[in-house]
């Protein structure tokens, strides 16, 4: 049999079908967002696998091929060369019951090998992901672990400085719940990783309320329990960080440990309350809290007590997410309140932050701040941003407590909302940030928790108006952001530059050639137009909606043999299955009814309106109620049963791509 040969200028490869291969695969490249692995209990027998297994297996690396169809042309031609992939592959979403034997796949002339070794794998990756990822949320690109556009964006770090060469690979494990996350095989996992440098990426949310659980979430101590297992067989955690530092950054544990500290590092008087004090009762916990608070203030902060039926608080639960758990109260009874709606259906072990309230908040200040290897062990790669806040949205509960909003300003637009214009303020307040910034950063090299500094951190500080003589703002610590929250509207390259750094520079290991590489400067996406109305003490409202991220496309293919998607970015697959071409998944078919449902009650409602008896019997209730508006609700009726009669791309595309 004819071997794949290359001419002497090296621009024309020829594989002949049947010769045995080694190809690069990478499942992000399917041109329908479709996400096979192939099992990582390849070779297994099917009956060996449990039943409700995650789907876990090489999403991207070198897998044992054979060459399906006669190439001849450019090195670099846009056709790629067909081959078979062997070994079992699923996707996550299927709902078959076997995996597809084998895969046919479109794969760049230079990604395969035959008669040659394969390179050497520079980094094994592990990705930890939401099962459901057809139901994707566009918003919030740049932290919501349910908008598949992050992952992608994090893994472009690793696919452009190894992907040309294939010296990566990454295996995903696609998980619902804490019982999948328990169910991983760990060992299995670590020792199939065959790359000088290990790590793992979690895009999952830790939660210690299960019971209210939602999509993207599992409980904190399955999740914390796989990251230390895999750490201990050398996986390092690079997104978020090491499961130590984690732990106390999204359990938001570091802010009630800091003692004297807290006075320097401007953090609020603030306690700790866990859901097992609370057992016999919340009212007993308030007044401790309460007490408590009014002591730091008091032996701390060098602060006067303030009256106990008035006093104002926040109370914050741990691995909460996006905004979400943090309640305002004055007093004790708004106290128990509080304690009582956050910890309900919590573990036993979920803590809640109880933090004394900064009054007359303006705006909140962040820095976002990458490591930059390049620079130095300790150099640090930082931007300012400025954030307006919410309207209030607790108004039974504090009417003058306002969350920050995802808008940024300008340094213009800061200066003029809240210090009429004056600049040098604002760069007075900016030069303090940036002072307790560095100190955040010491801290984490020489007191905080084991696995910092962090590679990339978002520090949180609310400005406010000062109530000392002499000052006109006051800066206090809001909260140190682990590696996954919002960029604000920074581009994202700058993080997946840091992350890529963390992930190849270890610690026992000398770097690749080019690492760790200088950071791309951080660079504002866009600042929202301004949308605010005034209100006492500078404050403002903003009701804009978040930016959405890129949907995924719903093109079919009608084509009878194997895809023919382009490789490298378009890459198209199908397994050797035969199967029909209609579709009957469960989610397909309740999206048909609900769409069926939805064209028949506007054909009732249209030949009712051609009979002019809706209108009749709408105009003698409400006479005033105009005929082009009833049209107008008949013709949005109309598009909503047309859009919601189409099937969900996941459900439409599978069999066209699949053959099943």
């Amino acid at each position: 049999m004819a071997q794949a040969a290359e001419d002497k200028s090296g621009h024309v490869q020829r594989f002949v079908v049947g010769e045995a291969v080694r190809a690069f695969y990478d499942m992000n490249d399917h041109p329908n967002g479709y996400r096979f692995v192939r099992l990582l209990d390849a070779g297994m027998p099917q009956e060996t696998r449990p039943s409700g297994s995650p789907t876990v297996g090489l999403s991207c690396g070198w897998i044992p091929a054979t060459v399906a169809e006669d190439y001849n042309g450019p090195a670099d031609g846009p056709e790629g060369v067909l081959v078979r992939l062997h070994g079992r592959f699923e996707d996550a979403y299927r709902e078959e019951p076997e995996p597809a034997q084998d895969m046919h796949w479109r794969v760049h002339p230079s990604l395969i090998r035959q008669g040659r070794p394969q390179p050497v794998i520079e980094l094994s990756l592990v990705v930890v992901r939401w099962s459901k990822y057809h139901q994707q949320r566009e918003g919030s690109r740049s932290h919501n672990n349910l908008n598949e556009g992050l992952l992608l964006d994090v893994l472009q770090g690793p696919k452009e400085a190894f992907g040309s060469e294939g010296c990566y690979e990454v295996f995903s494990a696609f998980v619902s719940s804490a019982e999948e996350i328990a169910a991983l095989p760990q060992s299995q996992l670590a020792k199939a990783l065959r790359g000088q440098r290990k790590a793992a990426l979690y895009f999952v949310w830790p939660t210690q309320r299960p019971a209210a659980d939602r999509h993207g979430c599992v409980a904190e101590p399955a999740l914390h329990a796989l990251m230390q297992g895999l750490e201990a067989a050398d996986v390092r955690t690079c997104w978020p960080h090491p499961s130590p530092l984690y732990r106390e950054l999204a359990g938001k544990r570091w802010v009630s440990r800091l003692g004297n500290l807290a006075k320097e590092l401007k953090v609020p008087p603030t306690v700790a309350v866990s859901k097992s004090q609370c057992q016999g009762g919340v009212a007993s916990v308030a007044t401790a809290a309460i007490e408590e608070l009014q002591r730091i203030r008091r032996e701390v902060h060098g602060g006067e007590p303030l009256p106990a039926e008035t006093y104002s608080g926040v109370a914050k639960l741990g691995y909460a997410w996006m905004g979400e758990a943090v309640l305002p109260f004055i007093g004790q009874a708004g106290l128990e309140r509080a304690l009582a709606k956050l910890l309900d259906g919590a573990l036993l072990e979920a803590e809640c932050l109880v933090q004394e309230r900064v009054p007359d908040v303006k705006f909140e200040m962040r820095i976002f701040c990458c490591r930059d290897r390049a620079r130095g062990p300790e150099a640090y790669l930082k931007q300012v941003l400025r954030m307006k806040l919410h309207a209030p949205r607790h108004q039974a509960l504090d009417s003058s407590f306002s969350l920050t909003s995802h808008l940024s300003m300008t340094s213009q637009e800061a200066a003029d909302l809240v210090f009429n214009g004056n600049t040098a303020v604002l760069e007075a307040v900016e030069a303090e940030v940036q002072l307790l910034a560095d100190r955040w950063l010491r801290w984490f090299r020489e007191e905080g928790p084991e696995g910092g500094p962090p590679h990339v951190c978002r520090l949180d500080f609310l400005v406010s108006a000062s109530q000392a003589a002499g000052r006109q703002f006051e800066v206090h610590t809001c909260e140190l952001t682990e590696c996954g929250g919002a960029t604000c509207g920074l581009n994202v390259s700058t993080r997946t530059a840091a992350v890529l750094n963390e992930c190849v520079v270890h610690p026992q290991l000398p770097p690749p050639s080019g690492f760790p590489r200088p950071l791309p400067p951080f660079e504002l996406l866009e600042v929202a137009p301004s949308r605010f109305s005034s209100a006492v003490g500078g404050a403002w409202t903003d009701r804009s909606q978040g930016s959405q991220g890129p949907s995924r496309g719903n093109s079919r293919s009608s084509q009878s043999g194997p895809s023919r998607g382009s490789y490298g970015g378009g890459g198209g697959g199908r397994s050797r299955r035969e199967g029909g071409g209609g579709g009957n998944s469960r989610d397909e078919l309740q999206e048909r009814g609900r769409g069926r449902s939805a064209v028949a009650m506007a054909a009732v409602l249209a030949i009712l309106f051609a009979q002019g008896r809706a209108v009749t019997s709408l105009r003698n209730r409400m006479p005033r109620l105009p005929v082009a508006f009833l049209a107008l609700v008949v013709a949005v009726i109309a598009a909503i049963a047309r859009r919601s009669w189409q099937p969900k791309a996941a459900s439409r595309q599978r069999n066209a791509l699949t053959g099943q």
